[in-house]
């Protein structure tokens, strides 16, 4: 049996109808809408003299593009740029104006009419000669060697830069770490950055060297130690017939000195310009330098004070056995044990 259909509710329809009408009116409405975004564009640069340099200037220019909510949303948006014609630039800081191009036809119909304008800071280029220095830091992992100075190639660096840059700068320093230093090693270069510093000892920054990495050979020496030393004075000749040196003194008794770990280990005493006490025969002082090793360096004095008591020899009374021979020295007397106490 078959079943009947009702009759289409009209009414029903047209309404369906216009509703889907008025809701597409409005999408459409909607995409077609002019609409604003600002997009980040990179900035460059061009046809600047080369006697000048750019000192300010931002990376990017905000873009403010007009259109269509649709193509708004064009990724080709991101392939825009601002160029700025510096043909006529002059030193100081001044707004330019930047044109933008895009490669997309689409995106051209959005760019905007007006010029964007953008502040750059202009000088002069300017170049200076540097001597440079090496600054060590840290310390070498083998506690008997020390630092001692550095070679470098090139001995010089020539910084580029704006003129007020450039007449900043107060050394070239390249820093060289001595934990990095391995005294095993045959060859001990280092390449290390070069950087220019101000008055205050900070880099001075957007300024070009002439040479990125400097060589730099370091050197090192034994590590040097202080220690006290005692003097003996060098006593030369002989006093008078029958009379001999008993004891001597100097004021004063003992120095510091600095020095290698290794050669004060095996110093124990610091001797003096050569005494002559040939034909004397009573107590002399005398002003006498020291005579020190080239290893070995003073922290005062150079000369000491010495006082030489000489004597008449004793004679050996007749029930006392006669002393050991004592051996001759033709053209010294031997060290004798220091007195303390200063000179009397």
């Amino acid at each position: 049996m078959r079943k009947k259909l009702g009759r289409p509710n009209v009414p029903l329809l047209i309404i369906s109808l216009l509703l889907s009408l008025t809701l597409w009116v409005i999408v459409e409405a909607q995409t077609m809408q002019i609409k604003e975004q600002v997009v980040a564009v990179p900035l460059k640069a061009d046809n600047l003299d080369p006697k000048y340099v750019i000192t300010e200037i931002d990376d990017t220019v905000k873009v403010k593009f007009e259109g269509p909510g649709d193509k708004l949303a064009d990724p080709g948006l991101k392939n825009a740029v601002a160029i700025v014609d510096l043909s006529k630039a002059a030193p100081g800081r001044h707004l330019y104006s930047a044109i933008i191009e895009a490669p997309d036809p689409e995106v051209q119909r959005l760019l905007p009419r007006d010029y964007a304008k953008v502040l750059i800071g202009i000088e002069t280029k300017a170049s200076k000669t540097f001597s440079i220095t090496v600054e060590p830091k840290g310390r070498i992992s083998d506690r008997n060697l020390r630092y001692d100075v550095s070679a470098v190639e090139p001995q010089e660096v020539i910084f580029s830069g704006s003129q007020s840059r450039v007449d900043s700068i107060r050394k070239a320093r390249v820093i060289l770490d001595l934990g990095d230093f391995d005294p095993n090693e045959s060859d001990r270069t280092f390449s290390l950055p070069i950087e220019g510093l101000d008055a205050n000892g900070r880099p001075v920054p957007y300024v070009v060297p002439s040479v990125s990495l400097i060589k730099v050979h370091p050197s090192v020496e034994p590590a040097t130690v202080d220690k006290e030393l005692f003097i003996i004075p060098k006593l030369i000749g002989r006093p008078a017939p029958g009379y001999e040196v008993r004891e001597y003194t100097t004021v004063p008794e003992k120095l510091s000195v600095t020095g290698g770990s290794l050669t004060l280990s095996q110093t124990s005493s610091l001797s003096t310009e050569p005494i002559d006490v040939g034909g004397l025969n009573g107590t002399v002082i005398r002003e006498a330098a020291l005579v020190l090793p080239k290893e070995l360096k003073l922290m005062q004095t150079r000369t000491v004070t010495v006082r030489v008591v000489i004597q008449r020899q004793q004679v050996p009374k007749a029930d006392t056995p006669p002393a050991a021979t004592v051996p001759a020295f033709p053209d010294r007397v031997p060290p004798l044990i220091p007195r303390k106490g200063g000179l009397h």
